[in-house]
């Protein structure tokens, strides 16, 4: 008799602590809905920090010259030379008098990701904490979350607009 009641207590106080386990781990851990929330306001507030570089850059490409045109190695972040396309806006950090004016490449891209936001930035592929994936699409840089592959940011050259895109 008293074994039966020291069993039923154990069932009863093992069913209160797999109550309590699960009833933790729901409260700790986001749901998928929480993460996706989590992850575009991590893509929202990257796109804003790189359009204020965006805005930051040409206002200093205008500050610093009463010229117009593609200027080379025209202002200096951490170590990076950045160059200018005739509109005034960032195109990378290793061009050429003759490269300037051609379209943006993957490489310009990683390149003013890297000058523009570092250190705090997403990293991008190939690193292997990466968390975006970079590339040049029709003369724009488009910043894919490898996360949410229809989550992009996109880089115009030619207008400096910077926004995020979450469709295909």
């Amino acid at each position: 008799m008293m074994l039966q009641y020291f069993s039923r207590q154990f069932y009863w106080l093992l069913f209160i602590a797999v109550f309590a386990l699960t009833l933790l781990w729901i409260i700790n851990h986001p749901s998928d809905r929480q993460s996706i929330r989590l992850h575009n306001n991590m893509m929202a507030m990257t796109t804003m920090a790189f359009q204020e570089a965006i805005v930051f850059t040409h206002m200093k490409y205008h500050a610093s010259a009463n010229r117009t045109g593609a200027i080379l190695d025209l202002v200096q972040l951490d170590h990076h030379n950045i160059d200018f396309n005739q509109h005034g806006f960032p195109v990378g950090t290793d061009h050429t008098e003759s490269s300037v004016i051609l379209p943006i490449t993957t490489r310009n891209c990683r390149q003013l990701w890297i000058a523009l936001l570092q250190p705090m930035s997403p990293m991008l592929q190939p690193d292997p904490y990466a968390s975006l994936k970079a590339e040049a699409i029709n003369g724009k840089c488009v910043f894919t979350s490898l996360n949410s592959p229809s989550t992009k940011i996109t880089y115009s050259p030619v207008s400096g607009r910077v926004a995020m895109n979450t469709r295909n």
